[in-house]
């Protein structure tokens, strides 16, 4: 009896010993489980543009872990620009690096190799004189586009020169294709020269009975000295000369016309005819011895 009394005890001796060791046990492994350090990758990159792996995803981190990253740019593009939790890294593939506890970004950027040609661009000037405006319909655009513009006169002037990039060109021009950089448009303006009014004029001849009158010409130009004969008929003469009005002399045989219409007034009259008065003559026959 005191022989199994003494079995039960030592078992449950034992018993306790392997209990308090396994607990021992599971309390360690426990802690060590929980003082594990973990790290996971992020690669961020267009696909359209390339390639980016890494040889890990994630896993437990140690003082030896490296991550393996391998680049593969597509054709026409080459990488531009590495970085590791937002930090420059060396432009370079494959390389490796050390992840830090947590998420680890790999941000890959890729850039084209093939040159985009840039596009031309233009401007436009407007040179102007006094006396109106040119307005085009846009000052800036790319090469290779058409630029309209219109081009207005101010009241009482005309446009008398036009040239674009100082070349001349006709004043009906009203479109162009501007070239690379500053392009000019150079207006100039003058006053419209307005031509005097011709003032003319018309002779009308006036005669009375008797002789006539005749001007060199019977229309013409103010201005100008028009001449004329005065004929009397056989047994008449020039009794009175009036021009516009005006009594002139009797041998006056020119004129400056007026405005309009002017006028030359002859009068004739006849000639006085003294009458032959009969004459007797006496001739006187002597002899001698007497008178």
């Amino acid at each position: 009896m005191k022989k199994r009394k003494f079995l039960l005890v030592s078992t449950l001796i034992l018993s306790s010993l392997a209990m308090t060791s396994l607990s021992s046990c599971t309390n360690g492994d426990s802690s060590n489980i929980v003082n594990e350090k973990k790290f996971s990758i992020k690669l961020n990159y267009d696909e359209s543009k390339g390639g980016v792996f890494s040889d890990l995803s994630s896993g437990t981190l140690v003082e030896s872990t490296k991550v393996k990253i391998s680049i593969f740019p597509n054709d026409g593009y080459e990488i531009s620009s590495i970085k590791i939790n937002g930090t420059d890294h060396a432009i370079e593939t494959p390389f490796y690096f050390a992840p830090i506890e947590g998420e680890n970004t790999v941000a890959v950027e890729f850039a084209s190799t093939t040159e985009v040609p840039t596009e031309e661009t233009y401007t436009i000037k407007t040179l102007v004189t006094q006396g109106g405006v040119v307005t085009p319909n846009k000052e800036s655009g790319v090469v290779g586009e058409k630029v309209t513009f219109e081009v207005t006169p101010d009241e009482g002037y005309e446009l008398v020169n036009l040239k674009i990039n100082d070349v001349e060109q006709d004043l009906s021009v009203r479109e162009f294709t501007p070239v690379k950089g500053e392009n000019t448009i150079q207006a100039t303006f003058a006053l419209i020269e307005i031509e005097p009014e011709i003032e003319t004029y018309t002779i009308v001849v006036t005669e009375s009975e008797g002789g006539v009158v005749v001007p060199s010409k019977t229309s013409g130009n103010v201005g100008e000295t028009v001449s004329f004969s005065v004929t009397p008929d056989e047994g008449y003469e020039l009794e009175s000369l009036i021009i516009n009005d005006l009594v002139k002399d009797l041998s006056t045989r020119e004129f400056n016309p007026v405005k309009g219409v002017n006028t030359i007034k002859a009068t004739f009259k006849k000639l006085d005819v003294i009458p032959e008065e009969d004459t007797y003559s006496i001739f006187v026959s002597v002899t001698a011895g007497g008178v």
